[in-house]
């Protein structure tokens, strides 16, 4: 049977549908905080014509005529569901970030004026946009990542006069224990569904719905019996290790593979141990860290001592592809006097290293990386990569931070205070530039890096 969340006037509502397609397991490479799906895999498991089809059918059994947005897996998810309303009369536009902007500013200004009633987004309005009488959100696209939910979610719950209410539908499809997508269920941490209840409403409508009961819910004909009924494991492991320590985050002087190689030879037990794929994941509650330390006789990570660590890092790199060095000298060239600096030209400059590169007939990256596609990416997919690869290795150690509401990555304050000086800053740089020359040799060509316009001038 679907299920419904009701939110009531002045918060949300929610209706859930199910799909019996099994979701791939999530894509390792991210940090274990923010373990995402793999977008091929996706696209391969869920975007099929039935599920495009029941998506649409939703919208017009529903909320036709309602000002919406449905969030998809990919640029060609948006585009096909975009169609698919349009042959059913209702006017839709699929917009992306690898839209040319004049383009997208028409069409989201369209939408705006009430000309589209249905947008079909893709990595595009996730944060950052705004139109306050949106209706209607359909998640169409599962995530294991809270932010990006929330930030979905938050598109529709602005104010606009003569909206009561905004209706959520969460397209539920068949997970795993680890694999499981958001929806408004875990996020609210409604663990028994009851239909028809409120879930989130003023105390006043809570105490009234105690008092009365709750309206009649609505039922969703969606042609399906039951062949069998089973209990359904409500397992959240995310939110079971969000007070935890990765072994990064543990902060002691010792590389991961040390405390890594502990753990395989039985020396030490996580308290969580999470596999993905070929990946392993390893979590420690935050009151073990003194006793780890002892243990092993390591060093807590202190203001004292951070620069001495960031250097060994760089030094030590473990290297599976390019990033990290080019992320290091992107930063020294664009960074601010405050050690931080705008996403954005931070991006363009990890854009233009590889791209001076290829304009030079010089190695880019391995052929199956993304970056050896530079020219085919977008500035949201140079960004995207950024936040997942190299930052990420930064940022376990707490090197490094990004705050998305300036959307600037900075270094931590204590770490900053003791490498802007010319001469650390110099010796950083050498490192980078020893990291990359050793990586493009083994590539198979010398790696002289191109340095970038700003630097030689």
């Amino acid at each position: 049977m679907p299920r419904r969340l009701c939110l009531g006037p002045g918060a949300w509502q929610s209706l859930q549908r199910d799909r019996a397609r099994a979701l791939p397991l999530p894509d390792h490479r991210r940090g274990p905080h923010e373990v995402q799906y793999n977008r091929q895999d996706l696209e391969t498991t869920i975007t099929v014509p039935a599920r495009n089809e029941l998506i649409v059918q939703t919208y017009l059994d529903h909320v036709r005529g309602r000002k919406g947005v449905t969030f998809c897996v990919n640029v060609r998810h948006g585009e096909t569901l975009a169609e698919l309303y349009r042959e059913q009369g209702v006017p839709a536009r699929s917009v992306s970030g690898g839209m040319p902007a004049r383009e997208r500013d028409e069409a989201l200004a369209a939408f705006a004026r009430g000309e589209v009633l249905m947008l079909c987004a893709c990595d595009l309005l996730n944060e950052g946009w705004d139109c306050p009488d949106i209706e209607v959100l359909l998640m169409a696209r599962p995530t294991l990542s809270k932010i990006i939910y929330m930030q979905q979610l938050g598109r529709g719950t602005r104010k606009a006069p003569g909206k009561e209410s905004l209706l959520v539908f969460d397209f539920v499809d068949n997970a795993g224990r680890y694999n499981q997508s958001w929806d408004l269920h875990r996020l609210t941490g409604t663990r028994i569904y009851r239909p028809g209840r409120l879930v989130l409403a003023p105390e006043d409508r809570i105490a009234d719905e105690e008092a009365h009961g709750p309206s009649d819910p609505l039922v969703i004909d969606v042609g399906i019996w039951p062949e069998r009924l089973e209990e359904i494991d409500i397992f959240d492991w995310q939110n079971i290790v969000k007070d935890m320590l990765t072994v990064a985050e543990l902060e002691l002087a010792a590389s991961e593979g040390y405390l890594r190689g502990k753990v395989l030879a039985g020396d030490l037990t996580p308290d969580h141990d999470l596999t993905i794929g070929s990946r392993r994941y390893l979590y420690f509650r935050k009151d073990r860290k003194r006793e780890i330390a002892e243990r092993y006789n390591l060093q807590p990570v202190t203001a004292a001592n951070v620069r001495q660590r960031f250097l060994v890092f760089c030094e030590e790199m473990d290297m599976a592809a390019s990033y990290k060095p080019v992320l290091l000298r992107c930063l020294l060239d664009t960074i601010d006097d405050d050690g931080s600096v705008p996403i954005n030209r931070l991006t363009l400059a990890f854009r233009d290293f590889y791209l001076a590169r290829k304009a030079a007939g010089l190695p880019v990256e391995k052929p199956k990386a993304r970056m050896a596609r530079v020219h085919e990416l977008t500035e949201t997919d140079i960004r995207q990569l950024i936040l997942t690869m190299p930052f990420k290795k930064f940022a376990q150690r707490g090197f490094l931070s990004y705050d998305r509401d300036a959307s600037r990555l900075r270094f931590a304050p204590a770490l900053w205070e003791r490498i802007q000086d010319t001469t650390t800053r110099q010796q950083v740089r050498a490192l980078s530039e020893t990291a990359l020359s050793a990586y493009y040799q083994r590539l198979g060509q010398p790696g002289a890096a191109v340095r970038r316009g700003r630097e030689a001038s």
